[in-house]
């Protein structure tokens, strides 16, 4: 190898070469290729002046042997305009070259008016000659690609025997190898210092084949075995395989101690009776617990929309009745979403329930013995009230608290509250049935603290930038994995916010889980500046400065810690350290029964020991969610995006989209697309549903919204990111068409006229029937576009009982006249039309049953 080609990575002859006062080519611009002729101008920058005397003689292009031959057309010396600027010599090409490498020389002439090859004088023999380049035959934008300048001699690839895939296998191979390297090397008997390091080395590729066995395992969906594997498959086709969901429950605490006692809902925790328990009747104190009343099986905690708020707990909540106005013999009826409850004169003991409060209604004597342990536990009944006014009794001079709440909490039995006692005394019985405040909503889980870190720092291997300067080192996080000390973290489902109309949700709703929506009960806390980090179901979708990270828990119930990397959520930084304040417990484990949860726990540093409060729960803990198995959502993972709508562009999707968002608040919906004049509106009509679980969030109409405004405005909120682009949105509930019906019938002999008349309007009403039917003008019977068919009505009359015949002679829309529906033999209704017949609200429809016959 010449001097010229010699490739170093420190020029310190470059130096040199000025400090003995000698020239030598500095560096080569390349031109653009003139458009006009094709010549390509360079700019050759020099160590030392420019000369002004030179020819073309004095400078040769070489190239490799079969590249694009260049020849010089003109050389000149370019000097500079102003101080700032270097002059250099300007060279002209006859043309561009190709992708090879080119060298300039500036060189002595030779004979006959060539290019010589001896270095020209004043010029050192290293810098008179530089290469240049075209990029494969154009000028490029920026320096070309160089190649390897000191590539490494080729190593010869060794014979590998690819079906050795374990550990005996690889021991024979290595055996055979060292056979026929160390030849005089014969001993294979085990305790062998040769034989243990070659069982070593066979030991570590066995581990080696079996992780690339396993990874191949769980690179796809369809072989993966690994719980934490098929969840991230599934997230990648927006499935989410669930961890299940932890159980709740409420539980009625009874304090017998006045003030309240000052205590918030993160210093209480609720435990279920374990081994070597105290008797209940005292709040226990958290640091004197034993281990396994703290192993998450047994654990609850307050659920609140305000964990640093204080308990609504009083002593005037405890028992209170309820009211019954004088009258005896009384009971709250099935369907019954009122109630009148006795107060007491300003004080200690006046009630402070409010909207948003809880209500337990529980029989609490037995209705035929008057005696407490003939109670019905099935008599028991949680409610969330919308509404409470007080008001005064004058007849009987007692102040009052009238209370409400949603129809989705509606009694579901009837609810006996005052009775005539067992004979012979037959004495009248009260306080049956009695309302409880106190009652908190909890869920299950115990709350535990752990350290994770320090965050590992990760350096490259010290490194000299340059002579006697070593290179920056810069330290990066490693890979930072924690894993939780506890397993069996809980996943929790977060408490559903007020609807449309700002109403609390139903204690209904509050029972009814979703394990898709469940997220891990985990904060993480940084040590050096108390910033949060949150989890997430992933990081896809995470910014770069977002604190967030993911719990990924095994087949164990062991749980994983993943960060981001930087670009997907935020990276930890080196030496880095957290606090992990999190809940264990989990799924079915805190589907506890009734009367379960017993004990109340103060945390360190909460007074109020020595008060006197024993909780309960008087209904079975529900909601504990087991989580989904891979082998369950295998199967679906795949067609999962075809299951479940996202989108809405046909009036078809707007419909099926406002029932899901509705669920068991709508029977049906219905959709259109309108042409505005400018663009389209999407008309969605909804049907809702009155039996069971009511259209709305069933506030009153004293509390500023009706029930169809709040499910509209719920269901416009849930359309509005599938709606497509360029479509208006309106949601309305469906038009009610009040009717007039009259009926003609004629009563059976032996049968009560006005009677046969009742039982005709009972049948014909909207309500629920005596023995559970609904009532033929019930809204549930009717949906859009149903006309009321003449005939149909005359089979439902007929079928009560003393109706010997019966005709329809009137039937129009309320306030309209007579559009020939006995005609026709229907009163027909439009598509967005529902039939409206309640003769117990104001213009919703009349009913006339005219009798004869019978006595």
């Amino acid at each position: 190898m010449t001097a010229t080609d010699l490739a170093c990575a420190t020029d310190h002859r470059r130096e040199l070469v000025i400090a003995n006062g000698l020239n030598g080519i500095d560096g080569i611009e390349v031109a653009d290729p003139d458009p006009t002729d094709g010549t390509v101008a360079l700019c050759v920058s020099l160590l030392g002046p420019v000369p002004t005397d030179l020819t073309t003689d004095h400078l040769r292009v070489d190239a490799e042997p079969g590249a694009r031959r260049l020849h010089v057309l003109g050389v000149r010396a370019r000097q500079p305009h102003d101080e700032d600027e270097d002059g250099c010599l300007e060279v002209t090409l006859d043309r561009a070259g190709d992708g090879t490498t080119y060298h300039l020389a500036l060189v002595e002439p030779g004979p006959h008016g060539h290019p010589g090859r001896q270095p020209l004088h004043g010029f050192d023999v290293r810098y008179h000659r530089a290469p240049f380049g075209f990029c494969g035959g154009r000028v490029a934008d920026t320096d070309c690609p160089p190649g390897p300048e000191c590539p490494p001699s080729p190593v010869p690839a060794p014979a590998l025997d690819y079906l050795a895939k374990d550990y005996a296998s690889f021991r024979r191979l290595i055996l055979d190898r060292l056979s026929l390297l160390v030849p005089g090397w014969r001993e294979r008997h085990i305790p062998d210092l040769g034989v243990t390091l070659a069982e070593l080395l066979a030991y570590t590729a066995d581990q080696l084949s079996y992780y690339q066995d396993a990874v191949a395992t769980e690179a796809y969906l369809g072989t993966a075995r690994r719980r934490v594997s098929v969840r991230r498959h599934a997230r990648l086709v927006d499935y989410l395989l669930h961890e299940g969901c932890n159980a709740r429950a409420f539980v009625h605490v009874h304090v017998k101690t006045e003030p309240s006692p000052p205590w918030h809902a993160d210093e209480v925790a609720l435990l279920t009776a374990f081994e070597g328990a105290p008797p209940p009747g005292h709040p226990l104190r958290w640091e004197e617990l034993p281990p396994q009343a703290l192993d998450g099986a047994h654990g609850f905690e307050p659920l609140t929309d305000d964990p640093g708020g204080p308990l609504p707990l009083f002593p005037a909540h405890n028992e209170i009745r309820i009211h019954d106005w004088g009258d005896g013999q009384c009971c709250l009826p099935a369907g019954a979403t009122s109630a009148t409850l006795v107060d007491a004169s300003p004080g200690p003991d006046r009630l402070r329930l409010e909207r948003g409060d809880f209500l337990l209604l529980e029989e609490v004597l037995g209705p035929r013995t008057g005696r407490p342990g003939d109670a019905d536990p099935a008599h028991r009944h949680v409610v969330r009230l919308t509404w409470a006014r007080r008001g005064q009794d004058e007849v009987l001079g007692t102040p009052i608290l009238d209370v409400g709440w949603a129809a989705q909490d509606a009694l579901p039995f009837p609810l006996c509250v005052s009775t005539i006692g067992p004979a012979p005394e037959c004495r009248p019985l009260d306080r049956v049935s009695l309302a409880r405040g106190n009652v908190l909503l909890v869920d299950h889980g115990t709350r535990v603290e752990e350290p994770l870190g320090p965050v590992p720092g990760a350096q490259d291997a010290p490194r000299c930038e340059a002579e006697c300067r070593p290179a920056e080192q810069v330290p990066a996080a490693a890979r930072f994995r924690p894993r939780l000390a506890h397993p069996h973290v809980t996943y929790a489902e977060p408490l559903p916010g007020p609807s449309a109309c700002a109403c609390p949700p139903a204690a209904a709703e509050l029972l009814h889980r979703d394990p898709r929506r469940a997220a891990p009960a985990v904060r993480l806390t940084e040590t050096v500046g108390q910033a949060l980090w949150l989890p997430a179901p992933d990081l896809l979708a995470s910014a770069p400065d977002d604190r967030r990270f993911v719990v990924e828990t095994d087949d164990e119930r062991a749980s994983r810690l993943r960060f981001g990397d930087g670009r997907t959520g935020r990276q930890p930084d080196p030496g880095a350290s957290f606090t992990a304040r999190y809940r264990i417990g989990e799924g079915p484990a805190g589907n506890v029964g009734a009367e379960a949860i017993v004990h109340l726990v103060l945390r360190p540093g909460v007074g109020g020991h020595d008060l006197v409060v024993r909780p309960r729960n008087p209904l079975p803990a529900a909601g504990g969610t087991p989580p989904e198995t891979p082998s369950e959502a295998r199967p679906a993972i795949p067609v999962a995006f075809r299951a479940t709508r996202e989108r809405a562009v046909i009036p078809e999707d707007y419909a099926e989209l406002a029932v899901r968002a509705g669920g068991d608040r709508l029977q049906r919906a219905t959709a259109d697309l309108v042409w505005t004049g400018s663009w389209y509106e999407a008309d969605v009509a909804l049907d809702l549903r009155a039996a069971g679980p009511a259209a709305g969030c069933g506030c009153s109409q004293a509390d500023g919204c009706g029930g169809g405004e709040c499910t509209a405005a719920e269901i416009t909120a849930a359309l509005e990111h599938a709606r497509r682009l360029g479509h208006d949105l309106r949601v309305t509930p469906a038009t009610p068409v009040p009717v007039e019906l009259e009926l003609t019938v004629c009563v059976q002999p032996f049968h009560v006229r006005a009677q046969v008349a009742q039982a005709l309007r009972e049948e014909f009403s909207a309500g629920v029937l005596p023995d559970g039917r609904l009532g033929y003008f019930h809204p549930d019977r009717w949906s859009f576009g149903e006309g009321v068919h003449i005939s149909r009505v005359l089979a439902a009359a007929q079928a009560v009982p003393g109706v010997s015949s019966a005709e329809v002679t009137g039937l129009v829309r309320q306030g309209e006249p007579d559009q020939g529906a006995l005609a026709q033999g229907v009163l027909p209704m439009g598509p967005r039309e529902v039939v409206v017949l309640d003769t117990t609200r104001p213009r919703n429809g009349r009913i006339t049953v005219i009798a004869g016959g019978g006595r």
